[in-house]
């Protein structure tokens, strides 16, 4: 094994690590404003404790 190989495979899997990580904070920050805004708007709530209520 050359070291150098070994350097760049580390970096390598650093920078997909970190980029999988942004996504996932991304995709994770887009659901909590959508459940907050939801919840803020009261859909949420009637959707799920009103609906079972009535029937």
């Amino acid at each position: 094994m050359v070291p150098e190989v070994g350097i760049i495979r580390t970096i390598l899997y650093a920078s997909i690590l970190r980029g999988t990580g942004f996504i996932l904070d991304g995709v994770i920050r887009c659901a909590m404003n959508w459940f907050f805004r939801m919840i803020i708007r009261d859909d949420f709530w009637q959707f799920r404790f009103v609906e079972p209520s009535y029937s």
